[in-house]
């Protein structure tokens, strides 16, 4: 078996006791940060995700539960979340 790199690559072998190391040198590019990128925002939306439902169970436990859901709102004991603040017909 031939174990020269062809000429001009940047291929380099190394013979040792234990036989040949063959080093093969990364190219430096942009490119290989997208796989960290990647799973730092994935990772940070699951994070945001499991925060936001913590939230919203702890306070639905510390306000009684969800009592009601009208035009968008949901009703949490007295805690109102969500939807607009238009008032009803007759200012209610």
């Amino acid at each position: 078996m031939d174990l020269n790199p062809p000429t001009g690559s940047e291929i380099s072998i190394r013979r040792g006791d234990q036989g040949p190391l063959i080093i093969i040198p990364a190219k430096g590019s942009p490119a290989r940060y997208f796989g960290g990128l990647f799973l730092l925002f994935w990772l940070g939306g699951w994070a945001f995700g499991a925060a936001w439902a913590a939230a919203t169970l702890l306070l639905v436990a510390r306000f009684g539960g969800v009592n009601a859901t009208h035009g968008g709102q949901a009703v949490i004991g007295n805690v109102q979340t969500g939807g607009s603040r238009r008032r009803g017909v007759g200012g209610k």
